[in-house]
Formats: C-alpha cells, structure tokens, sequence
C-alpha cells in the first residue's frame, strides 16, 4: 500500500494558473513533496518568472504558456506532455475572479468568466482523461471555491462557474470510480491572492498561498474527496 506521507513523490503533476496565487502555492508544496510540476499560465511572462523562481528545482519544474480557455491547446499540451511522462496529477485552478451587479453587468464579460473558471476545468478533465482511462489511474484535482457552498450577493457569476465545477466534480467522481480514476474538488475560503485586487482588499483572515498548498495536499493524502480550506 502506498505511503501516504510520500504520495507525491516521483508523481507527474500538471498545475494551472500557477503563474500565482494558489496555483503556485501548490506548485511549491508538490516540489518540495518529490514531485515533478509542469506549472502552467495564460500570460507567458509571469508564468516563465514564477519558473525561474523555482529554478532550484531543476528538471523537476517545467514552465509553459498556455491559455485554458484554448481546448485546443490544452489537449496539444498535454498529448505533448504524455509523449515523455505520465500525468499523475491534475490540478485545474486556473481562473478569474468577478463582482458587481448581475442586472448591469455585460455579456461578454460574463462569458469571460464562464469559459475561464468552468471551461478551463472542463479542457483540463477532457484532455488527460483519455490517458488515465488508458493507464487505470490517475487524480483529477478541481479547484473550486467555498463560494460554491455559501453563495455571495454580487458574485452571482463567479459563484455560478464554482457551483458549476463542484457539480461536474461530484459527478465525475461516481462515473470515474470504476477506473480508479480518483477526483477531488477543493473549496477554498480566504486565500492572499490577486483575486483580491489591491492588497488592501485582502481579508486579515486570509491564509497564504504556501498554506493553501499545504492543505490541499494534506487533504488528499487523507484522501478528502470535497476538500474546503
């Protein structure tokens, strides 16, 4: 039976949105677990600098562009990705934040959101689902939000994409089981991430992101399925 103290270790994990925040936050804690993270992000520039921050790591740490919303590009990363290494892990955080009045907010701005915080989740199951349905095994881990279990006035939308992603997550845990694919789905509450905007938004409460990371793969170490933090 494996060792939980030691599940990461030797293990191929794919983080998304990992430029910052909680992404990188679970970067870190997996790469000091003994994994190898290939550590992803929309903008090229932030995600290459939060890989040179990790430079440490050597090979274990691999930074790549990629926009989730791009189903194209997310299965063309990860077919890539399958060719040297099989993908144990996947950690679907990459999103974006929203607030404001439903009734006056634009359309466009609203499917923004959708496609990055529901959609980008949705790319990230269809592309390597293939080749942990192959292999017999392999961890989906979603990010969503505590907000898909207390919603908030004048977050209708980003609640909305979270509730969504919890969903898809308990459902595919019950279509996924007879594979030994496992999935997990994380709610977490107050994180110190940009989300927030200005640091002077961010709740005192509020965990860091190192915390974050810690949690999260305490959580699934102990084999939490719906994992608030």
């Amino acid at each position: 039976m494996e060792n939980k103290k030691e599940l990461f270790k030797n293990k191929v994990c794919i983080v998304t949105g990992a430029g910052s925040g909680i992404g990188l936050g679970i970067t870190r804690q997996l790469l000091l677990r003994g994994a190898t993270v290939y550590m992803v992000g929309r903008t090229e520039k932030k995600i290459l600098a939060a890989g040179e921050s990790l430079a440490e790591y050597g090979s274990k740490v691999r930074a790549r562009q990629l926009d989730v919303t791009d189903y194209d590009a997310f299965r063309s990363f990860i077919d890539r990705v399958e060719k040297t290494h099989a993908i144990d892990y996947i950690f679907n955080n990459a999103g974006v934040g929203w607030g404001g009045f439903f009734a006056t907010e634009n359309i466009d701005n609203i499917r923004k959101v959708i496609d990055a915080n529901l959609y980008g989740v949705i790319h990230g199951v269809k592309a390597v689902l293939p080749y942990m349905l192959k292999r017999g095994n392999g961890h989906i881990v979603n990010i969503a939000s505590l907000a898909a279990i207390i919603p908030l006035p004048l977050q209708s939308v980003y609640v909305a994409s979270k509730c969504a992603v919890r969903g898809l997550t308990e459902c595919l845990r019950y279509e996924l089981a007879p594979f030994n694919v496992k999935v997990t789905v994380v709610c977490p509450a107050e994180v110190a991430t940009e989300i927030f905007g200005d640091p002077k938004n961010i709740p005192p409460g509020a965990i860091s992101i190192d915390q974050a990371g810690i949690e999260i793969l305490d959580g699934i170490e102990q084999g939490k399925i719906v994992l608030p933090i």
